[in-house]
């Protein structure tokens, strides 16, 4: 399988934490029957995640979650004596596709329909077959690519997940000259060419994806906005005042309502430890609402809890004097 599509200029490295994992059989030639500590253990300043598999505790006690799951992606494949190919929730981590929610407790992998699937702790197969032009090979990992991705979680994943994942695969910077990751035509054509359980769902998702949300709370907010019946917002609305620009996330031209959603990373500096900066984050936002109210109608904003609840949403955007249609989209039932 080694031959393996050529991989997009804007994505051409996988988001590897620097944090080497310990080999079970790479240890046990340091120390002598290393492979049979209890799983518990964490002797020798080492951390077993799976067996055969350590990572040195004090660094992965400072990984994010995000990093944590790369680095056992990682460690796991290289327990492989052949190069696994890495998909679904493994394949989106590494290329930095976000999901709403926890990361698996399992590396996923690609495998012939043949082999059956069968899975072992830790490790989650999908004999679903290994089309060669769906495989990426890239920085001695062996992935699904971005497109083959987005249509993985389109057909298993719960729906803010698949929706966050392909929004963010499609998500086009501000910035002249600006690419996504994949192109929506690049993700058709491979709809289009293969036959797998859950298409028709896939199509309908894939149909809801949008190049303009910039975050994972903003593809939620824009699911659960569909789903309690409000006609879809343009995303990333421009305005102008006194000679700057304006983005928003949410604008309804038809109410001049003007919505955002705020996440912790827009406040937080994870390097200021006296919160200067994160006061001064607070004050520009302020200045920036100010501005923002003297140009539209009516104003709006939500934070996490609220984009995560369809009722609490629904609450705030009648708030803002929006009114709801009587129906869900048929398009968006599917579990959240």
């Amino acid at each position: 399988m080694q031959s393996a599509i050529v991989v997009p200029m804007n994505a051409d490295r996988l988001l590897i934490p620097a944090i080497d994992p310990v080999l079970t059989s790479e240890l046990n030639h340091v120390i002598p029957g290393a492979g049979r500590l209890p799983a518990a253990a964490q002797g020798n300043g080492l951390i077993r995640l799976r067996r055969g598999l350590r990572f040195p505790d004090g660094e992965w006690a400072a990984l994010t979650p995000t990093e944590r799951y790369r680095a056992f992606v990682a460690g796991v494949t290289q327990t492989f004596k052949k190069r696994p190919v890495l998909s679904h929730y493994s394949a989106a981590a590494l290329w930095g596709l976000p999901i709403i929610g926890p990361w698996p407790r399992e590396v996923h992998i690609l495998v012939p329909h043949a082999s059956g699937g069968r899975s072992d702790p830790g490790i989650r197969r999908h004999a679903i077959g290994v089309p060669e032009a769906d495989v990426v090979d890239i920085d001695g990992f062996l992935v699904t690519s971005i497109a083959r991705t987005v249509l993985d979680l389109a057909t298993t994943a719960p729906m803010l997940t698949a929706i966050a994942a392909a929004d963010a695969a499609l998500w086009v910077p501000r910035g002249r000259g600006a690419l996504p990751l994949v192109a929506k035509s690049e993700i058709w054509q491979l709809w289009s060419t293969r036959e797998f359980r859950g298409k028709r769902r896939a199509q309908e998702l894939i149909q809801f994806a949008d190049t303009g949300a910039e975050s994972p709370l903003e593809s939620a907010s824009r699911v659960n906005i569909a789903l309690a019946g409000f006609p879809q917002p343009v995303l990333q609305h421009r305005i102008e005042v006194d000679g700057r620009e304006y983005w928003g996330d949410f604008y309804w031209p038809g109410a001049d309502a003007w919505g955002e959603v705020d996440g912790l990373v827009k406040y937080v500096d994870p390097n200021d430890s006296d919160g200067v900066a994160a006061a001064e984050a607070v004050y520009r936002e302020k200045l920036r609402e100010d501005a923002v109210r003297r140009r539209v109608t009516r104003f709006a904003r939500w934070d996490r809890g609220i984009a995560m609840s369809r009722t609490r949403l629904r609450r705030r955007l009648i708030e803002l004097g929006l009114e709801p249609r009587n129906h869900e989209p048929r398009h968006l039932r599917w579990p959240l």
